[in-house]
């Protein structure tokens, strides 16, 4: 499970592209990851605030494996494993960041101000209730409000795929 911070926009490909890279592989065999669904014109928001400012606005791609996010205007982005993102819905209200309707996702992971993610250790002699928080809320916010269903759809769709093969993973682990 990780966030992932990158510098440069990830090489996600269309259905239409991957259809046609089957057809006529490339050499080296490697077919980048598949977009679900790409929203341009996406701001991201961390609470705690951690890279905010380095982020700005940037495009949003749902894949079969990653959840990425990127902006031209910055050249800094993030890279996130589906199974890092605990919860992820649709909030309508507007918040009390000033920020309106958007995608809210809660992460396992915090990003600290210099871009690395840390999850934190059990400490010998301490309660596990006692434990500092270690989870990171990243809210995406379309120009698009219309776009939050769809986008939240496409998550959902790669979330229950993600679940499902590891639920047979685990069975298959069993016999």
């Amino acid at each position: 499970m990780a966030i992932t911070l990158i510098s440069t926009p990830p090489a996600v490909i269309t259905r239409e592209q991957a259809r046609q890279m089957q057809q006529n592989p490339p050499e080296n065999g490697i077919i980048g990851p598949i977009a679900r669904h790409t929203q341009h014109n996406v701001r991201a928001l961390f609470t705690p605030p951690a890279a905010d400012e380095m982020l700005g606005k940037g495009t949003l791609w749902v894949t079969e494996s990653k959840l990425y996010f990127y902006s031209w205007d910055t050249n800094n982005g993030l890279a996130i494993d589906y199974p890092t993102i605990i919860i992820h819905g649709i909030s309508r209200q507007p918040a009390s960041d000033g920020t309106g309707p958007s995608i809210y996702t809660q992460l396992d992971e915090k990003l600290n101000t210099f871009g690395r993610t840390s999850q934190t250790a059990t400490r010998e002699g301490v309660d596990e209730e006692e434990e500092e928080d270690h989870t990171s809320e990243l809210k995406f916010i379309p120009d698009d409000i219309g776009a939050q269903s769809i986008v939240n759809n496409s998550n959902n769709q790669q979330q229950n795929d993600y679940d499902e093969e590891m639920f047979q993973d685990a069975e298959e682990d069993k016999k």
